[in-house]
């Protein structure tokens, strides 16, 4: 039975300042990196299916431009075209950023992946946040750190209740009240 390969040891420093980041690679790195791994994966010719998986690729990338647009102008917000004028987005071969989360109340360590991303997309880019998970969720709390006879403590809030089974990308936004509620905890 081989042996299983070793992970690098890392040298990690909290930050000295703030506002900062810890991030390996480091951030500055991560667009050049994902465009060395788009490169060589958009002439990928392994089989999959016996289609090529360069051909996947941009079939997915296509759909997947075509309904977060869809859902995004759902909302009412206006959406920008993407790649270079007269161009369709499904066409376009620039890179697609994405990251993603369960779909349950963040913490920051999850708003500073989608801030980097944010920060990361190039113009004419985009980028993508994702549901990565379907679990259901009879309820959505947020913990709200609290000092209690001298303890540090979590309550929960309550922002959304879901009858069971439902998944949790299908529960409606909380309410204003619960968010009253997280507001003044």
């Amino acid at each position: 039975m081989a042996t299983p390969p070793t992970w690098p040891a890392l040298d990690l420093e909290i930050p000295a300042t703030s506002p900062a980041a810890v991030a390996v690679p480091p951030l500055g790195a991560w667009l050049a990196l994902a465009g060395e791994a788009h490169a060589r994966l958009a002439e990928a010719t392994v089989p999959i299916g016996e289609v090529p998986l360069s051909v996947w690729r941009r079939q997915a990338r296509a759909e997947t431009l075509a309904l977060a647009r869809a859902y995004t102008r759902s909302l009412g917000v206006a959406v920008a075209a993407a790649g270079p004028p007269g161009s369709s987005p499904a066409d376009h071969a620039d890179l697609l950023l994405a990251t993603g989360h369960q779909p349950v109340f963040v913490h920051p360590g999850i708003w500073i992946k989608v801030v980097a991303m944010s920060r990361l997309v190039p113009p004419g880019g985009v980028g993508l946040h994702c549901v990565v998970d379907t679990d259901t969720l009879e309820v959505v709390v947020a913990d709200v750190p609290a000092i209690i006879d001298g303890r540090l403590v979590r309550p929960q809030v309550v922002l959304a209740r879901a009858e069971p089974d439902v998944p949790a990308e299908a529960m409606p936004a909380p309410s204003p009240n619960p968010w009253r509620a997280f507001l003044a905890a």
